[in-house]
């Protein structure tokens, strides 16, 4: 891929219609498998070490992911979906001062160097998408600010036959799990119709 497409923020609407037309190049895909990358909170009493990278695999800890928000699953660093025929999109985030969501073809996840690896092709909101033809990726674009220019990606659409998974910038705001923004940080919605006021109140760029 080239570096022009490496990250999320861009400058011009024309940067944005380059960003949504490369994510696009899922449509018609079918779905097999989706991945977390996280962090790895619970690999040190385990005895991994900073540096290892762990599937999650022991069904003590799958019953009792880390991951679970109120009405969301925080995913501190990738979500990665594999097609079919065996293509990997990953969606993850800018380094925070330019922050957007980004999309690359290809796992990143060896790229880190540590962090747990949780297969959630069972669990909703997945469950119902897999084995299904990805229909459509919506990535929703808004103005950087009033003074300054550029453009940033809060959200994806996925849109899997008739179902929908929103992906947005965000996590765990308060004790109580409730979401939050957040510039280093993924939601997956367990819900797609709900999406916070902090997402809704942004004005998006419409396609040219």
């Amino acid at each position: 891929m080239s570096e022009e497409l490496s990250r999320g923020w861009v400058r011009t609407e024309r940067e944005v219609a380059l960003r949504r037309a490369h994510a696009r190049q899922l449509v018609g895909a079918r779905l097999a498998e989706v991945r977390y990358l996280t962090l790895d909170y619970r690999g040190w009493d385990k005895g991994y070490r900073e540096g290892s990278t762990r599937a999650i695999t022991d069904p003590v800890e799958l019953h009792d992911p880390t991951r679970l928000g109120n009405g969301f699953h925080s995913v501190d660093q990738e979500v990665e979906l594999q097609a079919a025929d065996g293509r990997v999109f990953s969606i993850g985030w800018d380094t925070p001062g330019r922050e957007s969501l980004r999309f690359r073809f290809g796992s990143q996840i060896p790229s880190y160097s540590g962090g747990a690896v949780w297969t959630v092709t069972q669990q909703p909101p997945w469950s119902a998408c897999v084995g299904q033809t990805i229909s459509d990726v919506l990535l929703h674009y808004h103005p950087w600010s009033d003074s300054e220019p550029g453009y940033w990606c809060t959200r994806a659409t996925i849109v899997v036959e008739h179902n929908r998974v929103e992906i947005i910038l965000g996590g765990w705001a308060s004790p109580n799990s409730a979401l939050g923004p957040a510039a280093d940080n993924l939601a997956v919605l367990l819900d797609p119709d709900s999406l916070p006021d902090f997402e809704r109140s942004l004005r998006t760029v419409e396609p040219l």
